[in-house]
């Protein structure tokens, strides 16, 4: 399950999917990209709207400032991957744990 942040549409009405983040620092991590283009596809199964630009806003708590990472939906492909792998990994430690 996961909500997305917000959905919108960029100038030329393009879906847009955008990811509030805060904390320390200014640092994006690679699950946060993997989350949101989990959240694309979600988006795409529920609503049919096929996302074409993912962001990541990111916001430090102590300082005010903020960093925002922008990717387009075809350089997204290894991170759907990579999360459906983990999901995967995540299905199967389960089973693995019945064994003991």
């Amino acid at each position: 399950g996961g909500t997305p942040d917000l959905i919108a549409q960029d100038h030329e009405k393009r879906p847009v999917l955008i990811d509030w983040k805060s904390g320390t620092g200014s640092r994006i991590f690679a699950s946060q990209l993997l989350q949101i283009r989990a959240y694309g596809e979600l988006v795409l199964e529920c609503d049919h709207i096929e996302i074409e630009r993912y962001e990541i806003v990111r916001f430090d708590r102590e300082t005010g400032d903020f960093t925002h990472v922008v990717k387009k939906a075809t350089s997204m492909e290894t991170c759907w991957a990579a999360f459906f792998l983990c999901l995967r990994i995540y299905e199967l430690r389960k089973e693995v744990k019945k064994l003991v």
